[in-house]
């Protein structure tokens, strides 16, 4: 599983610096992100966006929330 490393820590013995990209065993790299020290680095999972092709034409009109009596 690759993780990447926030802090500063030692990996199988290896000092391994915050901002790397490491390939770990599974149960090594659970361990690390339960302690806060890394986190899953999947290449696939690309944040999308998803406002292309949004206009203001083709949103629906705002509705406005009526003053309570």
């Amino acid at each position: 599983m690759k993780v990447k490393i926030l802090r500063d820590c030692g990996v199988k013995g290896v000092h391994v610096p915050a901002g790397d990209v490491v390939e770990l065993d599974d149960n090594e790299a659970i361990a690390l992100i339960n302690i806060g020290k890394a986190t899953p680095s999947d290449s696939k999972k690309k944040a999308e966006d998803r406002s292309v092709g949004l206009t203001t034409e083709s949103a629906a009109p705002l509705k406005k929330r009526s003053r309570k009596k």
